[in-house]
Order: structure tokens, then sequence, then C-alpha cells
């Protein structure tokens, strides 16, 4: 039997089925601001004692800088991470002034932007990741700032 079956197994246990339920049955669990809640309630489980392993870098956001172009964010191990603000497109439409407006969250594993109703993971950006927002989504946040 080829490696390359047209029916694939499917997941059955571990990372498999994280992987499988984050992609397949629930896609909304691959969008920023998951990942970010998600980081917030690993740090408040482990400051109240609760054992959790965490994979993910321990490099968390020190200072955040948006100018035009890119996002470039320093972080806590002395490398600084970018990407194109076209990855972010509430950003790249926000007046400079709301783009210095941030602040870090979970101790720095995400940055947000109040006036924006934008959150970024220092995972995300590590990882490459751009803004899973849906087309619609971005449409009623366009509307609603457009008021």
């Amino acid at each position: 039997m080829s490696m390359l079956s047209a029916n694939p197994p499917k997941p059955n246990s571990g990372s498999l089925q994280w992987i499988w339920l984050k992609t397949k049955a629930f896609p909304w669990l691959n969008c920023e601001k998951f990942n970010v809640l998600l980081k917030i309630t690993k740090l408040i489980f482990m400051r109240s004692g609760t054992n959790f392993s965490l994979t993910e870098s321990e490099a968390l956001a020190t200072t955040v800088t948006v100018s035009k172009a890119r996002l470039e964010v320093a972080l806590s191990d002395g490398r600084t991470v970018g990407a194109p603000l076209a990855w972010y497109p509430r950003l790249k439409e926000g007046k400079p002034s709301e783009r210095r407006k941030y602040r870090l969250i979970g101790g720095g594993i995400g940055i947000h932007w109040p006036d924006l109703d934008e959150d970024i993971s220092v995972e995300g950006l590590l990882g490459g990741r751009r803004s899973g927002e849906s087309t619609q989504s971005l449409a009623a946040w366009r509307k609603k700032r457009a008021r």
C-alpha cells in the first residue's frame, strides 16, 4: 500500500488529532486571537501552580515598531522579528497614531492595538503567520470605522 493513498488514515491521537481539529473540524482554532487567548490561559494556569508543558518559544515581545511597510518586534531573547504590514490589514489601514498605541499582553506573548482591535502573537510572528481574518470580518471592521 502506498503512503500517498487516496484515503489517508484519519487522525487518532495526540498532535495529529489536534492538527486535524484545528484545520478541518474547527478552523477558527487557527485564528490569531484564539492563539493569543490560549497563551494567556496557559500563563494563568502556570501562575496558579498548574503544570503546563509549553512547547512554544519562550521569547516575549519587549518593544514594537510599526512603519508604513513593516511590523518589527524586539524579543526578550535579543532577536528581532518582522513582517510586511500587508500581512495585517488592520495595521496597514491604521493611522500612525493608532499604530503607535499598543500594549503588550500576557507579559509579552502578544501585542494588542486597542484602536484597531488587532491582536498578534509572538508565536504567530515567529511562525510566519499572516492575519487569519476573514474577508467578511475585515469588511465589517472597515464599515464600522467609516462611521
